[in-house]
């Protein structure tokens, strides 16, 4: 088999050729497919990453205002009134009010909206508290001294209702005794 020149450099680019078809089928395209196999994994791990990270950053946030709504939290229950502690609440208020020279009705009622359904069925922020029914008689400014008082009290009131009325005509305007009248709320400690 004697080949000439022509014949002899086609088959070597012939079998070069197939070489690198070989090469190229065998081991390049192989070692792409996973190259690109490879980066769409990287890119999913990476997407997971970062919503790990991004929990993690608001699982940390909530840690921090855990803490400051444990304090809150704290801050908010020293306001609650103790179960039974009617007496407690019933002898505070009628000390302010002689200190204020106010002469005091009062009426307390404990209500439990768990054992009982609410008159407007919207649910209170606590189920159980006191309702306080107050009519005081005292001059306005006595009243004005009064109110504030009670607003330095350890027990957080929620007023729902007040109502100032001149009970005798024709006096002058600060030294008329005039009658409060307003309802109040003092949640207490659930058990």
């Amino acid at each position: 088999m004697n080949y000439n020149l022509k014949q002899r450099i086609l088959l070597t680019n012939v079998g070069i050729t197939t070489v690198l078809l070989l090469i190229t089928y065998a081991i390049i395209y192989p070692a792409i497919k996973n190259i690109l196999e490879l980066r769409g994994e990287i890119n999913i791990i990476q997407q997971q990453l970062e919503e790990r990270y991004l929990k993690t950053q608001k699982l940390k946030r909530s840690l921090k205002e855990l803490s400051e709504i444990k304090s809150l939290v704290a801050e908010m229950e020293k306001t609650l009134a103790r179960p039974g502690a009617e007496l407690i609440i019933i002898t505070t208020l009628e000390k302010l009010a002689a200190e204020h020279q106010i002469d005091q009705t009062l009426n307390l009622d404990f209500t439990d909206e768990q054992k009982q359904k609410n008159e407007n069925n919207l649910p209170r922020a606590l189920p159980q508290y006191y309702r306080l029914s107050f009519l005081n008689n005292g001059l306005f400014q006595n009243q004005l001294a009064y109110l504030s008082a009670l607003q330095k009290l350890p027990y957080y009131l929620i007023i729902e209702n007040i109502n100032l009325e001149k009970r005798i005509q024709g006096e002058k305007k600060f030294t008329a005794p005039i009658t409060l009248r307003f309802d109040a709320i003092i949640y207490v400690e659930s058990n």
